[in-house]
């Protein structure tokens, strides 16, 4: 059984594994996330909650473009029987830019919140935006090393420690601003999770830190953001 969970044999069987660490990641994070929107809803009240919860949605709104499908590009262009030797870095590079475009344009909407609590948590919220953002790149490279059990353990990770820390920071000061400190936690406990994944070779070409933090080519850049046109 932990050998059909855990490593990829056949491609029905890999096809299967990650069909299945996908879809209990995804049913377990929402269940834990329902579960602590129903608590913070709860204990914050209507007016507060629903300040984060405006918050949360205008940010959301400006990194819509944060992404313009670079991680499914990154899956495909990996899947290649001989992938470009910087192609990691270069998404990297290129979702780190556009990630800094999207925090331009919030911090630009920023002087028309009006709200006094959602200004508060605004620029906390765009940080964590940013961090979130980095997040799923990992993510995307679990994806093109068809290794989904190591994203559908992270989703897990992370969406226990943000009902645990939510739990923890509202039951000690009940505010919006420590639900958002939770969030922070969860993203670090996903980053720290993730990279002690990476440190575990795959059973393809291992993904390491110099592939990650390396140099961006150019023309690499300029090829990949003209198939975003494409998706």
């Amino acid at each position: 059984m932990l050998n059909f969970l855990f490593k990829n044999n056949t491609v029905k069987q890999t096809i299967a594994k990650n069909t299945f660490w996908l879809f209990l990641g995804q049913i377990v994070s929402k269940i834990l996330r329902f579960i602590l929107v129903a608590y913070s809803a709860r204990t914050l009240g209507a007016s507060e909650f629903g300040s984060f919860s405006f918050a949360f949605s205008l940010v959301t709104l400006t990194f819509v473009l944060a992404d313009l499908g670079l991680s499914s590009l990154t899956v495909r262009e990996y899947q290649q029987p001989s992938p470009h030797r910087h192609l990691i870095s270069t998404s990297f590079w290129l979702r780190t830019a556009l990630s800094i475009g999207s925090m331009l344009v919030s911090f630009a909407v920023y002087p028309f919140v009006e709200d006094p609590i959602a200004r508060h948590i605004f620029p906390l919220i765009v940080l964590l935006y940013m961090l979130t953002n980095i997040r799923d790149f990992f993510t995307s490279l679990y994806r093109a090393e068809q290794r989904m059990e190591r994203e559908g353990i992270l989703w897990i990770i992370e969406s226990i420690v943000l009902l645990g820390a939510g739990y923890w920071m509202l039951h000690t000061v009940p505010s919006a601003l420590h639900l958002l400190y939770a969030h922070f936690i969860s993203v670090f406990a996903f980053f720290v999770c993730a990279y002690a994944l990476l440190k575990k070779p795959s059973e393809r070409t291992h993904i390491s830190s110099r592939q990650i933090f390396g140099p961006m080519d150019p023309e690499l850049a300029r090829h990949l953001v003209g198939l975003c046109y494409f998706i």
